[in-house]
């Protein structure tokens, strides 16, 4: 209770910028797993974990990126989130945080798209006390009446339309694991939550 009381009056343990296009971008990891944040949250980014290498005959094995597990897209009917370009102009009050006590990354904005605009808050963890750990949650509230489609692919560089990708329009449904290839692995959203 002491440290919880303490953490909330020393801002010494977040570190936070307003600039989507920051170029140093935020890290967790718990020794065994770890992600690189991203400007919008949602986008594939780079993950690794222990004993992960990719080898070649004859050169050195080199540590090697898992599947981008991470992926999270949104649309508004008219376009993808994802394929915004990271700035200030689509992206209002945009503010990421890395949170060195909790060890999260947050990060919020306002996503304008044309007449439409979806208030958008992602945030990140990695577990330390369970290794197998990562989640990523998001939250949407569109500002406008209208369907919102969320699809969650898994893997590095997958493009609407491919056959691995999950997604879901309007309300909930049941997720199916989905094979990430990690050894070992599957993705599953375990909770999916519409309201209106």
């Amino acid at each position: 209770m002491w440290a919880v009381s303490v953490r909330a009056q020393d801002s010494t343990f977040l570190l936070t910028t307003t600039d989507p296009t920051y170029h140093t971008p935020a890290f967790l990891g718990n020794g065994a797993f770890s992600l690189v944040g991203a400007p919008l949250g949602t986008t594939p980014s780079l993950s690794f974990a222990a004993g992960v290498y990719d080898h070649v005959a004859g050169d050195v094995p080199r540590v090697a990126a898992l599947p981008a597990w991470n992926v999270i897209d949104v649309s508004d009917g008219d376009g993808w989130l994802n394929d915004t370009r990271p700035d200030t102009s689509v992206l209002e009050g945009y503010r990421q945080t890395l949170d060195l006590y909790d060890g999260t990354i947050s990060t919020s904005y306002e996503w304008v798209h044309g007449a439409k605009r979806t208030a958008v808050e992602v945030t990140a963890f990695v577990s330390r006390a369970d290794a197998n750990l990562a989640v990523i949650r998001l939250r949407l509230v569109p500002q406008y009446a209208g369907r919102v489609a969320v699809r969650f692919p898994c893997g590095k560089g997958r493009r609407p339309g491919d056959s691995r990708s999950r997604a879901w329009s309007g309300s909930s449904r049941s997720g199916r694991s989905t094979r990430c290839g990690i050894p070992g692995t599957s993705w599953r959203p375990r909770r999916i939550r519409c309201r209106s």
